[in-house]
């Protein structure tokens, strides 16, 4: 799903490095936080590619996570506490709420595709919400890394039903 409502509402994304809005922020720091929008009670979709640099200073290239365990976490505030949060996917068939799930699309290259629970936001007050997520995962060698991190941007909807 690909929509645009950035010029609708102002959704006040901080930098991670200075704290100013990010369409204002001035201090040259790259910030790598992905922000996705969805609206609200619906499935957001989306693909991760877990890739790593074989060398310091050298572009980051595919790895094969057959095996690999991987996790979906979102929540108010980073602050929460897992117990807390709005949903928990992972490889594993289980999901906080039901009806998410991760899928290793393509292992070799690295890809999966994860799906949230339309529970997760479904009761969600009108207006904005802002909340954060990270994606993780542990390796064959029992090695955890974030492989990405960001903020939902969750609007509101005029359907109710789901």
């Amino acid at each position: 799903m690909k929509f645009s409502v950035s010029d609708i509402y102002d959704i006040g994304i901080e930098c991670g490095s200075c704290g100013a809005q990010i369409d204002s922020c001035g201090c040259g720091a790259k910030d790598t936080r992905i922000i996705r929008p969805m609206f609200r009670g619906d499935n957001l979709i989306f693909d991760v590619q877990v890739q790593k640099s074989p060398y310091p200073g050298t572009p980051p290239v595919p790895i094969d996570i057959t095996g690999y365990f991987m996790w979906f976490t979102a929540k108010r505030s980073t602050n929460d506490s897992d117990t807390q949060a709005l949903t928990q996917i992972t490889t594993t068939p289980t999901s906080v709420p039901p009806g998410g799930s991760i899928v290793l699309t393509q292992p070799t290259v690295g890809k999966a595709e994860i799906t949230t629970p339309q529970a997760m936001t479904s009761a969600f007050p009108d207006g904005v919400v802002k909340i954060v997520y990270d994606v993780k995962v542990r390796d064959t060698s029992s090695r955890v890394f974030t492989v990405e991190a960001g903020t939902i941007v969750v609007y509101p909807n005029v359907t109710r039903s789901s």
